[in-house]
Order: structure tokens, then sequence, then C-alpha cells
């Protein structure tokens, strides 16, 4: 099996300015490709790389990993430089799963 190859950058700004100095690296086991921000104290930060599956599961535990954090948004993927492409983060997903599951029951019921 190939080894998962990702985009690895960081900003202060955008992930637009982020991919200006983006490289690549190849990820341990167990990890997947990531886009992350998160606020810190009066910034925001914008980061690629690869993540942790466990990171990936459950993107709060990676926030709470990071000492004045706030407002994280993730997202994972597990193609080769997939975390070049704009994605929908970890926390809309669960709002839009929610959502759909919630017009399933109603339209069921109906």
């Amino acid at each position: 099996m190939l080894s998962l190859e990702c985009f690895i950058c960081s900003s202060n700004e955008s992930f637009q300015a982020c991919d200006v100095a983006r490289n690549k690296e190849i990820c341990q086991p167990r990890t997947r490709c990531a886009k992350l921000s998160f606020q810190l104290l009066e910034a925001r930060r914008y980061r690629k790389g690869c993540l942790s599956v466990t990171f990936c599961r459950n993107p709060d535990r990676y926030c709470q990993s990071i000492v004045d954090a706030s407002d994280c948004e993730t997202s994972c993927c597990s193609k080769q430089l997939c975390n070049s492409e704009p994605t929908v983060t970890s926390r809309k997903v669960n709002d839009v799963s929610l959502l759909l599951s919630t017009l399933f029951v109603i339209v069921e019921s109906h």
C-alpha cells in the first residue's frame, strides 16, 4: 500500500496564503490529510498537513490539545494530496448530517 502524501503549510492570514509556501509530506500510518483553522488569541491560524485519525474522528479533541485555541474547524481526507481542495468542515458536516437525518424522519412520517 502506498503511503499517503499530503500538503503541509501554515499561515496566519488564509488558506490561500498557506498554499503559497506549501510543501508535500509523507504521512505516518493512522493519519489523514487535513485542513485546520482555529482562533488563537488575536489571530486566526490556518494549517494543512497530516493529522491523527483520532483527531479526525473527534475534531474537538484536537482543538482542546492547543492551549488557548477556540473556534476550530477541521476537515480530513484520505486520498493523495486531497487537502488542497476546498472542503466542508467537520463541524458543518455534522450539522448537515443532522439536518438530513431530521428531514428524512419528517418525510418518512408523512
